[in-house]
């Protein structure tokens, strides 16, 4: 909390929504590909420190422009640190907590790939988003771009979605014709 504050207080807030924005980015990117290798089970066992690191540094770019942060230290030079900490350690593992529950229904209910793919989009989202209103001070353009980048992936997906059914469903007919 400490260290969050205070590079945030320290360092421009321009280049450090830059540098999340460009994180975010490369982590759609990542994501991405992932999910376009099309294999449900990867080849090879995916390494922890990857995931560790990814973690990591999107927890520290989001903390760094993260206005609860700014909240909590607030609170914190108006009441007892000890208090406000705790709260704020509390709220955090309740939030990610239920983020995990969610991400483990998510991940029995539908296919890896497709995970990937709409991580991909979140990141992507995410990324547009602090680079245009973040980095740039175009709040108009970040809600057009990211407004449009979302039109166009639920268009994706729904097409996607009908084709699959319509070719599952000629499958069946001709699969259910005699001959």
């Amino acid at each position: 909390m400490a260290i969050g504050h205070f590079l945030g207080a320290t360092l421009p807030a321009r280049p450090i929504a830059f540098a999340g924005a460009i994180a975010f980015l490369l982590f759609a990117v990542w994501a991405w590909r992932e999910g376009a290798a099309g294999d449900d089970k990867p080849a090879n066992p995916p390494h922890p420190r990857f995931a560790l690191l990814t973690v990591v540094s999107s927890f520290v770019l989001a903390e760094l422009s993260d206005k609860t942060t700014l909240a909590t230290v607030t609170l914190a030079s108006d009441h007892d640190w000890v208090g406000v900490w705790v709260g704020s350690t509390l709220g955090m593992i309740l939030a990610d907590g239920l983020a995990i529950g969610a991400g483990l229904l998510l991940h029995q209910r539908l296919p890896e790939q497709l995970l990937h793919v709409l991580a991909g989009l979140l990141f992507l989202l995410f990324g547009l988003w602090m680079l245009f209103d973040g980095a740039f001070g175009w709040r108009s353009v970040a809600i057009g771009v990211t407004a449009a980048v979302a039109i166009v992936a639920a268009a994706g997906v729904t097409a996607q979605t009908l084709r699959r059914r319509r070719n599952a469903s000629a499958l069946a007919t001709r699969s259910a014709q005699p001959g």
